[in-house]
Parts: C-alpha cells; structure tokens; sequence
C-alpha cells in the first residue's frame, strides 16, 4: 500500500503484512564501506524492522535504533542511545566502515553512536541475499514488522557522514540531511566563512560558503529571467559515470548522492506562471521541435539533417538502461537523464526525424540516419 510519504509516495506498513520485497539483487562481495538510510514515520511505537537484506544489513528499531551488519560470517550489532520519536518524519542512517571497523548510527543528522561490534576480526561484510525486504525481515514468521510510512530509501557503498537536521532536538521543522561540514571546532558560521582555497571535487565536505538561498521573483510581465548563480564545488563522486566497456552497465550504475546542489521553484501567487523553465543558458531544449532546431540549417539536404539529429543525439546522451517509457521522450533524455539504451535512442531520433520538414524524399518514407540506423517515418 502507498500514502503521501516525505517527498512523495511512500510505503504504508501496517504492523503484519504491509511490507514490499525488491527481489534478484545480485551478491556485492568486497564492500569495505556501506551506508543504509531511510525517513521513517512510526505509529503508536517506535517498534519494528524497517529495512532488511539478508546476510549484509538491517535497520531495526526497539524505541532506539539498533544497526545489524552481517559481518565475518554472522549478525553485528550495534544499539543507539536516542530514543526515536513516533508521529513524524524521522531520518535514520546506518554505516559501516571496514578501515576503521566501526559501526555508526545517525538520528535525524546527528552522530548517535559509533562502535566496534563484539566479535568483529577481519571485518569482511557479507555479500547479501538476493531479497531486499523493505518494512520487515524475512527469516522469522511473524516478524517484528514496520507499522509506519517508509520513504526514500537509500543504500551506497561509502560511508556517509551527516550534519544534525536544523532544530532536529527541539523542533520537528528540519531539511533533508547533508554531508557534514567541513572544519572543527570554533570555526567561523557559514555566513561569516571566507571560501576555502581548495575543496576536493569528489569529496563529501562542501566549501564553508555554501549555505542555503531563496529569491522571490515577482513577475510582472509576459517573457522574465531571474538569473540563479550556483557557488561551491561539484559533488564529482556523484556524477553518473558513462558505461565505457560491456553490456551489462558495469560502470554507468556506479553513482552516488549529490547533496550539495539543488534548485527548486515554486509559484507562491495566486495566479499562474506558464511554462516555468530552468535552463543552464547553453541551450534550449523545451519541446522536440526546439531540439530539432538546434541541429539542423534551413540549406541542409536530407541526408544532412538526418546525419546533424543522429550527431546531436550522441553528444547529449551515453549507453545505459532505464525507464522505457521515460527514456523513448527526446525532452526528458535531453535535460533530464543524459542517457538510454540503443532502442529507446531509436525511438527519440524517429520522434526528430518527424519534425523535419520535407525531410523525406519525395515518393519515400524512409529517413536514412548513416552508420546509426534505418528506421520508417511518416513524412510530415
């Protein structure tokens, strides 16, 4: 069952059958680090097994949490100190870390414990079994299962660090948590920071000038601009990274969270804004027939336009699966995904080749796109 979770959708768990399984996880053997996170909101009691795979991790609450990793052959476990609260959103993360062979619990941001398990030697973190169980265990019948919302579960082969969530001990407002910030004790508040000279691009801190912004825009006439300056590093390790060998997407899964970029609008009026739009200024890409106009020239012969949409395609899209329907769409795999698979890729140079005008010859319905494909078209 699904109800209006976090940021979306979430799964609704009731206590006893609820719970949602993702099954053919392949073995990940060989992780030195992992972090699991989830929001969680309980009811009644903060009691059950929020997320849980076999023979590597489980996130199981008992009024704190207690983090259980699969370690040199059997279940390690850490308990939490804080208790964790029922009827509202809570952010619940833990980690492992092979190096320093310690285990760690965030609560809403904040650091809640960090140990060695008992019995822990060589530290080597069970691979998994190929179920995910999300709002339970699968090993005892009943289990002590989740009776609460579940949202935005997160698992990575790092381990993440977190700042405290803005009022998280006092209040229940807070934003989502982030990477911890870099310096020590006594340093200056973000605002008052003078930028670093240096941030490593692939590294979890963010530069000490990097702090949340808004801007309101009235907007008083028909076409307006508001430009938006993003400050600070990017986050390298979260880039998606191109496939490069294979066919089985080893490298264009390797990806990570990008928590220090976001832009978000939203029409706080009372009448609406048409065709809202945000763009890096490099393009524009609203609609198929914008991104077919990026490409060709009115001189082009038939071939060449053929040949100017194929290229165009390869520089703003590379090899990986997804979302079928999401990645047939020109508009979405050009601004938003930067990737789909060799048939969907077809599909969205069929849907440019039916924007050309007169693209085909006459008495022809067959659009030539060279060393690519052939594909029918309805001419236009």
């Amino acid at each position: 069952m699904t109800a209006e979770g976090k940021f979306a959708g979430a799964l609704n768990c009731d206590g006893d059958k609820g719970w949602a399984d993702v099954t053919g996880l392949a073995k990940r053997e060989g992780l030195r680090a992992l972090t699991v996170e989830c929001w969680v909101k309980f009811r009644e009691r903060a009691v059950g097994d929020v997320v849980c795979r076999g023979s590597q991790y489980m996130i199981r609450v008992s009024n704190s949490v207690i983090a259980s990793f699969w370690i040199d052959g059997a279940w390690r476990n850490v308990n939490g100190n804080r208790s964790v609260p029922v009827d509202r959103w809570t952010h619940l993360a833990i980690t492992w870390d092979r190096g320093k062979k310690k285990v760690g619990i965030y609560l809403d941001g904040r650091l809640d414990e960090a140990q060695t398990p008992e019995g822990v030697t060589d530290g080597v973190l069970g691979g998994g079994l190929p179920m995910l169980r999300l709002g339970g265990h699968t090993w005892q019948s009943p289990a002590p299962n989740l009776n609460g919302l579940l949202d935005e579960v997160r698992v990575s082969s790092m381990v993440r660090e977190y700042r405290p969530l803005p009022g998280s001990e006092k209040d229940e407002g807070a934003a989502s948590p982030g990477p911890r910030r870099a310096g020590s004790k006594g340093t200056a508040s973000p605002a008052e920071a003078a930028p670093s000279k240096f941030v490593f691009p692939w590294g979890m801190n963010t530069d000490p000038t990097d702090v949340p912004k808004s801007h309101v825009q009235e907007i008083t006439k028909g076409t307006q601009k508001y430009e938006v300056v993003q400050g600070g590093t990017m986050d390298g390790r979260s880039c998606r990274t191109p496939m490069g060998v294979g066919m089985n997407s080893e490298g264009a899964l390797f990806q990570t969270w990008k928590s220090n970029r976001s832009v978000r609008m939203e029409n706080v009026g009372d009448t609406d804004v048409v065709n809202p739009w945000l763009s890096s200024g490099r393009n524009k890409f609203r609609n198929v027939a914008e991104i077919v106009q990026s490409a060709i020239a009115p001189d082009m012969t038939d071939a060449e336009k053929a040949s100017a949409i194929w290229f165009q395609q390869i520089q703003y899209r590379h090899h990986s699966g997804g979302d079928g329907g999401e990645l047939g769409d020109p508009v979405k795999v050009f601004n938003i995904y930067g990737f789909n698979t060799c048939g969907n890729d077809s599909i969205c140079l069929a849907i440019q080749a039916g924007r050309i005008q007169n693209c085909t010859r006459p008495g022809s319905r067959t659009l030539y796109l060279p060393g690519l494909l052939r594909r029918r078209v309805a001419s236009v």
